[in-house]
């Protein structure tokens, strides 16, 4: 019976320490990766759709299973009225743009040559929400390793306690040897 309370002690404690690791991968997705490619897809132009195993162009895909890959920054000049409205001395206007996809994650840092999503954005909201999702993701990092650290300090501080009350009992029964 005894082993058997020892047993379950003992799987509930291994369940909690797995569930309260800090540094375990979220699933869920509302993290901030997950947000992030939202953002971007959201203001993002199409330029080639992901076609998964020959699934119909507007099918939905798991976007889960796919990781963001910068390919290049892309400068365009263009005719632009209000530049000539002014008088300038020239009436073309650079407008700048980052061309990004969305890879299978299996693959993406080998090549990204099929099953790939590719993407056009204006370079100030691509760096806004860059910028933004690093910060966030900073301060998760920061987050999990403040927490990693308390869980530690307070592992250190329960094994203090125990080494304590085992020197008190230690001296106990050296004073009942004498």
């Amino acid at each position: 019976m005894k082993f058997q309370q020892y047993s379950t002690a003992a799987v509930a404690l291994i369940a909690s320490v797995v569930s309260a690791n800090p540094f375990a991968a979220k699933t869920t997705p509302t993290n901030a990766k997950a947000a992030y490619h939202s953002k971007l897809l959201e203001k993002a132009k199409v330029v080639r759709k992901i076609a998964e195993n020959n699934q119909q162009q507007d099918a939905q895909v798991d976007l889960t299973q796919y990781s963001l890959r910068f390919e290049k920054c892309q400068f365009v000049k263009s005719y632009s009225q209000d530049l000539a409205d002014e008088g300038a001395d020239t009436v073309l206007a650079t407008q700048r743009f980052v061309l990004f996809r969305l890879c299978p994650s299996s693959n993406c840092a080998k090549s990204c040559n099929s099953n790939y999503g590719e993407y056009l954005i204006d370079m100030q909201t691509y760096l806004q929400y860059t910028t933004e999702y690093r910060k966030q993701e900073q301060e998760e990092m920061c987050n999990a390793c403040s927490q990693q650290c308390y869980y530690q300090a307070n592992a250190a501080d329960g094994q203090d306690a125990n080494a304590d009350g085992q020197d008190a009992n230690a001296d106990g029964q050296d004073a009942n040897a004498d």
